[in-house]
């Protein structure tokens, strides 16, 4: 059996994200997880501006504790004016991997792509359970590499997927002509100004509808929470 690394999608609010911060077992924002933790893509953050999103990141690592390595990454991009690169979260997902081999913990590197056909990518590590391990031992293993993330990259990776850049390029995906007329094939009549949040709740409510479906033909948008 394997899991797959968790990163954190976009948060609504800085209360709601303290109050997720505190659970840390929660679904969130992007794939499945090693802890079996689950993402999601809640209401777009695009309302903040790059320096509100950074130091709401930087909030929610000081509140759980994150590394000083985890600390400084996102304090260095704070200083870029909330600018969180791709070599910002490759740093910080090395720490993750070094506390994964530390615990002893195999695994296999994938990466998660935020939405489908956006390039705005994070690493996600799939771990691989022993053969064997025991429903107790599986939960185990997944607590400890849960704890890993947490600690070193998470807040970093949700950094970089919740940007002003990132949401635009998601954004752009979203607001794709195939996407649209994915939609509106099925049924779904959107405004000429049509937003991205307009296509994410219609693309959301198709999916509802269709979850008992034996013949749903698919998400317009793949890969999404």
């Amino acid at each position: 059996m394997t899991h797959r690394a968790h990163v954190r999608g976009p948060l609504p609010s800085a209360p709601l994200a303290r109050a997720l911060a505190g659970l840390l077992l929660v679904a969130i924002g992007l794939c499945g997880s090693v802890s079996g933790r689950s993402v999601g893509s809640g209401p777009t953050s695009s309302a903040r501006s790059a320096d509100e999103e950074i130091a709401l990141w930087i909030e929610m690592a000081t509140e759980t504790d994150a590394s000083d390595s985890q600390m400084a990454i996102l304090e260095r991009a704070q200083e870029r004016d909330g600018m969180v690169t791709a070599a910002d979260v490759d740093e910080a997902y090395q720490e993750t991997l070094r506390c994964y081999e530390d615990a002893g913990l195999d695994y296999k590197m994938d990466w998660y792509e935020a939405t489908t056909g956006s390039n705005i990518k994070v690493p996600a590590a799939v771990i691989v359970e022993p053969k064997g391990a025991t429903e107790t031992e599986a939960m185990q293993i997944a607590d400890v590499a849960a704890a890993c993330e947490d600690l070193h990259h998470i807040w970093v990776a949700s950094a970089y997927l919740n940007q002003p850049s990132s949401r635009q390029a998601q954004d752009a995906v979203w607001q794709s002509e195939t996407v649209i007329r994915c939609l509106e094939d099925r049924g779904y009549a959107f405004p000429d100004n049509v937003s991205s949040d307009d296509v994410r709740q219609a693309e959301h409510a198709d999916l509802a509808k269709n979850q008992a479906n034996p013949n749903y033909p698919g998400r317009c948008v793949p890969n999404q929470g």
